[in-house]
């Protein structure tokens, strides 16, 4: 038998104000255990960034639990998701997704109407959020590829059986 390493991965569990939680994992690109723990810091803090959800945990081949979790404001849930276009590194032309449970309202381009729920592709803490899957920085998209753009966003809704 022949164990090779597969890298360093972090995964971030976000809970919304009904209790309800989602877990987005991140590949990341360290070498060893202190640069693993100074990756995961960049991604919680621009995660943070772009999301009303609460971080309850997170786990580099540990994990980590809030002990005093305090449910976010009546209304964000984690089914609202801020749904990211993007183009991946290489031909250019072939497309992924991102998707921000509980977004701040400050991704979009207006807090009500029409704009409400369009994603402001220009928006720094998104660019921030966004520039963690480029080449060379902290993390991949799903399997091992690079962000090269953000194409365009939107608000979408997923169904969930909590009500």
């Amino acid at each position: 038998m022949s164990l090779n390493t597969q890298g360093w991965f972090l995964a971030v569990t976000l809970v919304d104000n009904g209790a309800g939680s989602v877990t987005l994992q991140y590949k990341m690109r360290s070498a060893d255990a202190t640069e693993a723990a100074t990756d995961a810091a960049a991604i919680i803090a621009a995660l943070d960034a772009v999301t009303n959800a609460v971080i309850a945990d997170y786990y580099i081949k540990h994990k980590y639990s809030e002990s005093a979790l305090t449910y976010p404001a009546a209304g964000i849930e984690n089914k609202d998701k801020a749904s990211i276009t993007i183009l991946l590194a290489g031909d250019g032309s072939k497309k992924a997704n991102l998707k921000i449970p509980a977004p701040v309202i400050g991704l979009f381009t207006d807090t009500e109407g029409g704009g409400a729920n369009v994603v402001d592709m220009s928006d720094a803490a998104l660019v921030t959020y966004m520039d963690l899957f480029k080449s060379g920085q902290e993390c991949y998209i799903s399997d091992g590829e690079d962000l090269s753009k953000g194409v365009s966003g939107k608000r979408i809704g997923s169904k969930t059986n909590f009500g």
